[in-house]
This record gives C-alpha cells, sequence and structure tokens, in this order.
C-alpha cells in the first residue's frame, strides 16, 4: 500500500511525534498532577497544537494518506493508542480513577490498571 520511502518517512515521523506528544503530556502531568484524558483531548483541539501538525505528517503520506488531524483527539481508541505510544518505556503512566482515564508520574500510582 505504502511505498518503501513512505514507510520510513511515516516511521521516522512516528517517532518525533511520539517524542513531542511525550513532552505535551509530561507538561500536562507537571501543570496539573495528573492529566485526565478529558483535559488531553480539549488542549489538543487548540488549532495552534504543534501536535496536531506532526500527526498530519504520520497521515497524510503518498497517495493513501488523508488529513484528518482531528482524528487524533475524536476517537477515544486513537488518543489512547498514541498516549501509550509517547508513555511506553517513560516514567508516565496512564491511570484508571474511577471511570476516568489519567495520565500520571509512574512512582506517584500504585497502579491497579
Amino acid at each position: 500500500m505504502f511505498s518503501d520511502s513512505d514507510k520510513v518517512f511515516v516511521k521516522r515521523n512516528r517517532a518525533i511525534f511520539y517524542e513531542k506528544f511525550y513532552e505535551f503530556l509530561l507538561d500536562g502531568v507537571e501543570t496539573h498532577g495528573s492529566y485526565s484524558f478529558v483535559q488531553i483531548r480539549k488542549d489538543l483541539q487548540d488549532e495552534d497544537s504543534i501536535i496536531n501538525d506532526l500527526y498530519k505528517s504520520i497521515t497524510n503520506v503518498g497517495e493513501y494518506g488523508y488529513d484528518m488531524h482531528w482524528d487524533l483527539w475524536a476517537y477515544g481508541d486513537r488518543l489512547r493508542n498514541n498516549i501509550d505510544g509517547a508513555v511506553a518505556d517513560s516514567d508516565l503512566v496512564v491511570e484508571k480513577q474511577g471511570h476516568r482515564l489519567f495520565v500520571v508520574h509512574e512512582n506517584s500510582v500504585d497502579s491497579n490498571y
């Protein structure tokens, strides 16, 4: 479906996206203490979000790409998958509190998730 060069481009841009998305999440955790998925979604809806632009760079590739950066935050499963990718092997974790999900520092939680 994608050419080899498109695959390399997407892989490189995904790494950059995860790095910047991690920084975005870390800033949110440091600001709020715990960063709810609801607040993350609201913050991503900001038109000036560099995260949206970086997400576009991994979805709008080649002849099969699409320019729907809003699907990063409009669909819960994509948001969750991208958050999981950004916090993998880091000091941030996803924690379930009641019926809501939050991103928190790993050392501040006894995760029951």
